[in-house]
């Protein structure tokens, strides 16, 4: 698969207001994460810290399939839902 490219993560941090995105309510979140994230903090870890995934594995890279989670949401796993 293919990594994203910078300007799809940056459509995606845009579309996210920073914010994680996931929607995976077995996170123990809302309907909605909604961790404030930082910039400066892609792929790294600590407060603000977040990653840009795939929607759907193997799916095109383009902004649909890109999703803004915060690490603890993708540490918890994809589950169901985003």
């Amino acid at each position: 698969m293919e990594k994203f490219k910078p300007g799809i993560v940056i459509s995606a941090w845009n579309r996210s207001q920073g914010r994680c995105e996931c929607t995976n309510t077995i996170h123990g979140h809302g309907p909605r994460c909604n961790k404030p994230l930082m910039w400066h903090m892609q792929n790294r870890e600590g407060e603000g810290g977040w990653v840009a995934v795939e929607r759907n594995w193997g799916a095109a890279p383009n902004l649909a399939n890109c999703v803004v989670m915060c690490n603890e949401c993708k540490r918890k796993g994809r589950g169901v839902g985003f």
